[in-house]
């Protein structure tokens, strides 16, 4: 009885780890090179590194190390931390439309809601969907319509 259970254990845990192994080489893969950053523990990453009170000064030792853009993993989530001004306004300004997005919502895909306006993906309908809200609703004549209804609300 005891050398069975162990027995399914010992499986359970090779298939555990297997499994954990396997979907972060394909998560790696998939992500491309990251940047550099501290090593992680396997399965927590960062967590028992990342700070719980002024945080930027562990940020700061770490930019001295590594670099300007750093890499952290904490519990499969990665994190970007970008201390330079400069790279952030180049990153998130300038390259926008490569670096922004919003995030993916399984549920709301699941239940029909991706083509929603508040939820779509940035590209050619987001554009659209955006050019047509701002032609109904961005033009004075358009927002005259909405100012009886606000004030007999009140």
């Amino acid at each position: 009885m005891i050398d069975t259970l162990s027995l399914y254990a010992f499986v359970a845990t090779l298939f555990i780890l297997t499994f954990s192994l396997l979907r972060r080489l394909f998560k790696m893969r998939y992500l491309g090179p990251l940047p550099p950053g501290p090593k992680g523990l396997p399965l927590l990453g960062n967590v028992m590194d990342m700070p719980t009170a002024h945080e930027w000064l562990t940020f700061s030792k770490w930019v001295q190390q590594w670099g300007n853009i750093i890499h952290l993993n904490t519990l499969g989530q990665s994190i970007i931390v970008i201390s330079s001004y400069e790279e952030a306004v180049e990153m998130l300004d300038r390259k926008s439309s490569i670096y922004s997005d919003r995030a993916v919502m399984v549920t709301a895909d699941n239940i029909g809601l991706t083509p929603a306006a508040s939820l779509i993906h940035y590209g050619d309908t987001f554009r659209e969907y955006r050019r047509l809200m701002n032609k109904s609703l961005g033009t004075r004549e358009a927002t005259q319509k909405f100012h009886k209804l606000i004030e007999n609300r009140r």
